[in-house]
């Protein structure tokens, strides 16, 4: 489907119409949406670069990337898939403390990612001397003679 442009008046073929190109619909759907994409992130990064030099103004540092990644997230509607995920795991860990069982069994670090610490792996108890598969006291094959 291609939407054509106005004209009026005969061409030299005798036939009426002429005047603009033909836009299939797919392009005119991406320009409106590279056109409000380009528009939100503009307004978001405006006011996300306001926010951070408030903060600079307060003490904190300038974080240049973290306004152009909020407004990334803000036109491409990133956020939402971020805010389902944030809710869901917040859920599931307000459902843990329900059941006693305290929380997330990893220490969370900045923004929620899990924290890695030295000796804190799957391979501890292997690291420690006992408890790997080839160090378990459940089995023993016997010696032969």
């Amino acid at each position: 489907m291609c939407i054509g442009g106005g004209g009026g008046g005969n061409n030299h073929h005798g036939h009426g119409g002429g005047g603009g190109s033909h836009l299939p619909l797919w392009a005119i759907f991406l320009i409106v949406y590279f056109s409000i994409f380009t528009l939100l992130f503009v307004i978001s990064l405006v006011y996300y670069c306001r926010t951070e030099r408030k903060n600079q103004r307060a003490g904190r540092s300038f974080r240049p990337w973290y306004a152009i990644w909020k407004s990334f997230c803000i036109a491409s509607g990133l956020w939402i898939f971020i805010c389902l995920i944030k809710l869901a795991r917040e859920a599931v860990e307000k459902k843990a403390t329900k059941r006693g069982h305290g929380g997330s069994s990893r220490p969370s670090g900045r923004a929620g990612f899990p924290v890695f610490r030295a000796g804190s792996g799957a391979y501890t108890k292997v690291d420690e001397g006992g408890g790997g598969p080839h160090n378990s006291t459940a089995y023993n094959p016997p010696e032969e003679d």
